[in-house]
Parts: structure tokens; C-alpha cells; sequence
């Protein structure tokens, strides 16, 4: 359930509640005994950011599993969405499928040199009608989306969840220990055979760390960084509809080459010379990013990451 006071979905025109079911990741079966209820609450007085687009938000979310005496969880969580153009709608997909695709030490901590690269994914929520069918829509003949800029200012709109990861980087004022820390990130997607394909700094986040202290003991000096916007991301075996495994490779190829090319220059690895000596602000490798002890497990082990409002900041929830 989707409360979006300011009509943002194009599902709410008088404000109203409006149906939403998980579309990605597929193949969720949940018995409707034990069904999982969420309810987030849109608006543009949260909203974080205007990307090229899409808009994202930082919105409270309260979700429920099992019973419905079972005590509710208020979290908050980043929500995305897309702007009024279909190819934002089809990139906006294709980052769902990006997140429902990526393998599990993606979005933990595998091993202690080996910090998450992505946000947790909540999920990718589509608008349903009074019969369960979806509302979302698609421009099949604009030429796979790839130069479309077909303006759709009634398409009913999809909602992504993830963690919430902070805020973007500024490559001005950081150290580089904490830029290749990021270029880091962009080489194990690659060692693991995907690329992001628009792996520009604007599409790294930070946040204070380490994770596996409470909040208010997290700080700057031991920054915790991720990726984000995979809505150009290609992989080795993922190939689009009649595409050949060879195509599909070259395409990884192409995206791999471009993140090299942008995230080595805008990140200023290449033209830094002798590194600079490490300063206070370096990651304890053997802290860095453990999941906390006192999440809540409701579905896979999710972060929400939230304020000093009342909502439980490390609780993890997915609906």
C-alpha cells in the first residue's frame, strides 16, 4: 500500500491508497496466511534528489509479517522513481532486474577486504488494479528504449526500495584511499562478470561506519561507500530478449571498458601519482560493513537505515 499525498505515481490523484505488489525479484511464493504488508508513505517533502531520470526519496515505511497482531516495523528506506519519459521507466525496470540478478556477497560483507558494493534491495513494486493486474506500461516499438524520449505524463508509475546508503560522493574533498575504495567497488562488479555501464561518481554513495556499530557511534572517519543506478548494467550471462550469448558478452565488454574509462578519470585514480599517506580516516578492514547483531529478519536480511524520529534504525525490512 502506497500513500502518495502529492499524486508523484500518477495512481493518487486525490491522494488516496493505492495498491502495489512486488514485481522483482520473481519467484517469491508466500502463503497468504504469512503475507507480508507494507505501507510507505511518498512525498515530495522527502525527496533526496532529481537525477537525469528519475527522483529518489527518503520515505518511512511500516511493514508488518505474519498475523496481523504481529507488531509492525517503522523503518525508513530510499524509494525511486521514475520521471515522465519511457525510456526512465525502462531503465528504472532494468535497474530491478540489475539488483534481482546481482549474487548475495553483492549486498553483504563475503569476506574482510570484501565490504557490499550495492544497497540492499527491498524490492521493485509495481500499481495493480481492484483484479491484481498491473497498471505499469511500456513502449515496445521505440527502438529498445535506447534513444527514446517518448514523454508519458500519465503512465502510472513503479516504485524500487533499497538501504539506505547516505549521501553521493564529492571526489573534491576526499582522500584517495577513499576514491580507489570506490573504484574498488567497480572492479569486483567486473571480476564477478557485470558491469554498471554509467559509473560516474554521481552513482557512489557514502554513509558513516562501520556498519556494525550502533548509529550514533558511526562516523565519517570510517566512511562506508556503495553503487547505485544500474540501469545501463550488462552481465556475461544475461542476454536480452533475441540476443546471442556472444552479443551479450560484447555488451558486458563495452560497459566494462566505459566504467574503466569514466570512474579511473573522474575518480582521479590514474592521475594521482604517489599515493598520499594514509590519515585518520581509514577503514578498519576487519570492521567495516558486519551486519548488525540486533537486525529483524522479515524477509532477507535488509538494512533501513533511518532518523532520530522514532523509527528504528537498524531494523531490516521487506514487504
Amino acid at each position: 500500500m502506497v500513500y502518495d499525498r502529492g499524486n508523484l505515481t500518477h495512481c493518487a490523484p486525490n491522494g488516496e491508497a493505492v495498491l502495489y505488489k512486488r514485481a522483482y525479484p520473481e519467484g517469491i511464493k508466500i502463503r497468504s496466511r504469512d503475507a507480508r504488508r507494507g505501507c510507505l508513505f511518498l512525498d515530495d517533502q522527502n525527496k533526496l534528489a532529481d537525477g537525469r531520470r528519475s527522483s529518489v526519496f527518503r520515505t518511512p515505511l511500516i511493514a508488518t509479517l505474519g498475523p496481523r497482531d504481529q507488531k509492525r516495523k517503522h523503518v525508513r528506506v530510499v524509494a525511486k522513481v521514475a520521471d515522465d519519459r519511457c525510456r526512465s521507466h525502462h531503465l528504472l525496470r532494468q535497474e530491478a532486474k540489475a539488483y534481482a540478478a546481482f549474487p548475495r556477497e553483492f549486498y553483504v560483507r563475503s569476506k574482510p577486504t570484501a565490504p557490499p558494493i550495492v544497497p540492499k534491495f527491498y524490492g521493485y513494486y509495481v500499481p495493480i488494479n481492484s483484479k491484481g493486474e498491473s497498471l505499469e506500461r511500456d513502449h515496445p516499438g521505440c527502438n529498445e528504449y535506447a534513444t527514446s524520449q517518448c514523454h508519458v505524463h500519465r503512465w502510472p508509475k513503479a516504485i524500487l526500495l533499497m538501504e539506505d546508503c547516505g549521501e553521493q560522493i564529492d571526489t573534491a574533498c576526499m582522500p584517495f584511499s577513499e576514491r580507489n575504495a570506490c573504484w574498488d567497488l567497480v572492479e569486483r562488479m567486473h571480476r564477478q562478470g557485470f558491469s554498471h555501464g554509467y559509473a560516474h561518481p554521481q552513482n557512489m554513495l557514502v554513509q558513516p561506519g562501520p556498519m556494525n556499530v550502533p548509529v550514533e557511534k558511526r562516523s565519517y572517519l570510517n566512511p562506508s561507500f556503495r553503487l547505485v543506478s544500474f540501469g545501463r548494467w550488462r552481465a556475461l550471462g544475461y542476454k536480452l530478449p533475441m540476443e546471442s550469448a556472444r552479443c551479450a558478452k560484447r555488451a558486458f565488454e563495452k560497459g566494462r571498458e566505459t566504467d574503466v574509462m569514466v570512474s579511473l578519470d573522474e575518480l582521479r585514480i590514474l592521475n594521482h601519482g604517489e599515493p598520499e599517506e594514509e590519515d585518520e580516516r581509514s577503514v578498519d578492514a576487519d570492521d567495516e560493513d558486519e551486519e548488525p547483531e540486533n537486525e529483524v529478519d522479515i524477509d532477507a536480511d535488509v538494512d533501513a537505515n533511518a532518523g532520530e524520529d522514532g523509527y528504528d534504525s537498524d531494523a531490516t525490512v521487506t514487504c
